[in-house]
């Protein structure tokens, strides 16, 4: 049973869903369009005075040459780019995140010409207090 849905310029929409272990957040691909969840790790240990946020998702069924990565702190958007070229691998660290903020990410495939599918489900990632 396919769990991909079809959007524009026949780009396949996915969703993700996140969790926190031991102090790092890891989104992680579900591929499908269902809701997404997010659910703490047991205890983590102390906590470290630097964070990163690990994304990981689904690859796109279509012809993906990269993937972008996109951070907002307000649901919904605005999004910036978090990457500074396409990411090829479907995995990215983004250590540029801050203790006690919450971030809203997405990411777009984009094909060889640079062109870019619509916003992936939203994962939202919740970094704990230092």
């Amino acid at each position: 049973m396919r769990h991909d849905t079809m959007v524009r310029n026949g780009w396949r929409r996915w969703a993700a869903s996140a969790i926190l272990i031991l102090g790092t957040a890891f989104a992680i691909g579900c591929g499908g369009t269902s809701s997404i969840s997010s659910s703490p790790a047991p205890q983590p240990p102390p906590p470290s005075s630097s964070h990163s946020v690990v994304l990981n998702w689904t690859a796109s069924a279509s012809q993906a040459a990269g993937y972008n990565v996109y951070r907002s702190q307000t649901s919904g958007g605005p999004y910036s780019l978090v990457n500074s070229t396409p990411v090829t691998q479907t995995t990215f660290t983004d250590s540029k995140v801050q203790a006690s903020q919450t971030y809203y990410y997405v990411t777009t495939a984009v094909d060889s010409q640079g062109v870019e599918s619509a916003y992936s489900n939203q994962v939202t990632v919740s970094i704990p207090a230092n």
